[in-house]
């Protein structure tokens, strides 16, 4: 690969704004979440509160795509948690906000979330259909690392259902 050079130019020198501050304290508060949501299921609790202390900052300042990550993350918690009901309506709150600001990434990292929310509840059909609706974006975009990750869970419910042939299929 080639090495490349960067310059990074300060143009502006100014005092931190109450934005600024809100976003540097948000970006705190998730990175502690992260880090609780490695521990005990305790910690995995916290985790949920601190991620919506920063999902309240990151709505303070207006980053729609920020709460929208954030939601998921919640989401995500929630359903590690067994909360499946609050995952859903977390996952499709985050859901909404990345349809109303155009982040089909996102949108497609938030129907694999919920894919994985109804398999975890049992319900494999609609698993896959959310599956299959991140699939599609995942393709849309060129985002290959989420394709092969979506294909995967395909794959795992298929197996589930004992659809060997299925699974196999989608492993591939």
């Amino acid at each position: 690969a080639k090495t490349e050079r960067y310059e990074i130019k300060i143009e502006e020198l100014r005092e931190a704004t109450a934005e600024d501050k809100h976003r540097v304290a948000a970006e705190s508060l998730f990175r502690e979440a992260e880090e609780l949501q490695q521990g005990t299921v305790e910690e995995k609790r916290k985790s949920v509160e601190k991620y919506y202390e920063a999902l309240e900052l990151y709505r303070r300042v207006g980053d729609r795509s920020k709460e929208a990550a954030m939601l998921n993350k919640i989401g995500w918690a929630y359903k590690v948690l067994g909360e499946i009901w609050k995952a859903l309506e977390t996952y499709n709150e985050a859901l909404q906000i990345n349809r109303e600001v155009g982040d089909r990434r996102g949108e497609a990292t938030v129907l694999s979330g919920i894919g994985g929310t109804y398999w975890r509840r049992g319900d494999m059909q609609k698993a896959l259909e959310k599956y299959n609706e991140a699939l599609q974006i995942s393709r849309a975009v060129g985002d290959r690392y989420r394709e092969a990750r979506v294909l995967s869970n395909i794959g795992f419910v298929y197996w589930a259902l004992g659809e060997m042939r299925k699974a196999l299929d989608e492993f591939n």
